[in-house]
């Protein structure tokens, strides 16, 4: 996900991004990004520029938490980007909430049978599977329903992270 230059924007954002591109790209300095990232997510909420390079930064700085926390509010924004829906995979995985993974991997999977990512995502849902089997019949679990159950564990999880208390009681 890199930033594309949009003429429509407000300049301080443009600047910003601009500004952000450099320290991350030609520079190498995603902490230096990933401050001018956070001043301009405050300002201009829901931008997926921003969230798309706050989510490489956290990507080079090897912050999975802040990397699954952008992806998710990437996600909420671009629920039909190929990209997104892998990365939100991904950031799931590398977080340990595999249930999460494996549903969002298959959405990705019934959905874009034909990206370039396609087989990945199969790979990573057959690692995914085994984990889960194993982690589940520990539990005495069958697949179906405690996939489920972990899925909501998972999720409750997330939002808690993400401070989102109200989503936590929608569960």
């Amino acid at each position: 996900m890199s930033y594309q230059k949009i003429p429509n924007l407000p300049r301080r954002l443009r600047n910003g991004l601009d500004e952000a591109a450099d320290l991350l790209e030609k520079y190498g300095q995603p902490e230096e990004a990933l401050e001018f990232l956070l001043d301009l997510n405050q300002h201009y909420p829901r931008q997926a520029d921003v969230l798309s390079m706050m989510a490489n930064a956290y990507l080079d700085l090897g912050d999975k938490r802040g990397y699954l926390n952008t992806m998710y509010m990437l996600h909420k924004i671009m629920p039909n980007r190929g990209d997104v829906k892998f990365g939100l995979a991904g950031a799931y995985m590398s977080e340990g909430r595999y249930a999460l993974a494996y549903q969002t991997f298959g959405e990705f999977l019934k959905k874009w049978k034909h990206h370039e990512r396609t087989k990945d995502a199969e790979d990573a849902l057959l690692m995914l599977k085994e984990n889960l089997d194993d982690i589940l019949a520990q539990l005495g679990l069958d697949f179906e329903n405690g996939l489920k159950f972990a899925s909501q564990h998972e999720l409750l999880q997330v939002f808690m992270g993400l401070g989102e208390y109200q989503q936590c009681k929608k569960l």
